[in-house]
């Protein structure tokens, strides 16, 4: 996870290559993943936003 939060998405790819997916979707996913530049345009790109959302919706709806 490091790499690709460093913007190092070759890097992680070329050490997963030794790995089957059962979908070559998801092998062409990989290749999207650019964290720095996500981040640099201010996207979220950690899921503490939609879990604590969740959280919210889930406890309103509870009560």
């Amino acid at each position: 996870m490091d790499l690709l939060y460093d913007g190092k998405a070759e890097e992680f790819i070329d050490n997963l290559k030794g790995l089957k997916f059962r979908k070559k979707k998801r092998a062409a996913t990989l290749k999207e993943m650019r964290y720095d530049e996500y981040r640099n345009k201010g996207y979220q790109i950690d899921s503490g936003v939609i879990e604590s959302s969740c959280k919210h919706v889930v406890g309103a709806g509870m009560r």
